[in-house]
């Protein structure tokens, strides 16, 4: 099971997520009001609303009584069951992303493509040189799409390995290529064997909403996945 859950962040979610801020925990809520920004703030609100309003589709649970712990890295997960019930939470610009799937480890990241970034100063500091290869050997209008692509793939993957940016980003890679139907890329991936010895057993997906974000999932697994096993989904808030 793979269910990745957008849900727009705009003023009107904003206004909806804040009726429903009270299912929001004691540390929660303080961590939303210490915000300092507005745009902050608001992509908080939304994100942990709707994390807890989405779990409680999988389990007879109220949203408030969801309970959370969060590693040494940050990465939370549930407490107190139900088993085999985990999720993934990821936001940026006008757009959260919450992933809910099963025991194995699993990671998302979304970004929208249209903010200003030093691209090729970040590549060399985040990417392999065949990873820079593939950006910038594009036309330059689709190179921060390619830049994104990759940068969404490595995030999912730390963060589905949970250890966060302690592990080191030239020691593995992507590459993005295209499927014969021209749909859905074909995503390769190598990893160094001190890092994790079974590359193979890892899965990425990318999803692209009409609103211009792009969306990667890195999912562990030891089986196949099929495009029936990921399924995207929108929380019915009445107000999107």
């Amino acid at each position: 099971m793979l269910d990745l859950w957008l849900q727009p962040v705009d003023e009107t979610s904003v206004k909806w997520a804040e009726t429903h801020s009270s299912v929001l925990d004691e540390e929660e809520t303080q961590r939303w009001r210490r915000y300092r920004t507005d745009e902050s703030s608001a992509l908080f609100l939304v994100a942990h609303v709707v994390t807890r309003l989405v779990l409680s589709r999988y389990d007879d649970r109220d949203p408030a009584m969801w309970q959370f712990d969060r590693g040494a890295n940050g990465r939370p997960e549930i407490v107190g069951g139900p088993f085999g019930l985990r999720f993934n939470i990821s936001h940026t610009e006008g757009m959260v992303a919450v992933l809910v799937h099963g025991q194995a480890d699993c990671g998302v990241d979304v970004e929208h493509t249209w903010r200003a970034t030093d691209i090729r100063g970040v590549s060399r500091r985040v990417f392999t040189d065949a990873e820079q290869d593939s950006i910038f050997s594009l036309p330059s209008a689709q190179q921060a799409d390619r830049f994104y692509q990759l940068w969404t793939l490595k995030e999912a993957f730390i963060k589905a390995k949970g250890k966060g940016f302690a592990l080191p980003l030239s020691k593995f890679s992507f590459t993005i290529a295209t499927s014969k139907s021209g749909a859905e890329p074909l995503i390769g991936f190598a990893c160094d064997p001190a890092l994790d010895s079974e590359p193979n057993d890892w899965q990425f997906f990318t999803h692209r909403p009409e609103s211009g974000h792009v969306v990667s999932i890195a999912a562990h697994r030891r089986t196949e996945l099929d495009d029936s096993s990921f399924t995207v989904r929108r929380l019915d808030t009445g107000v999107v």
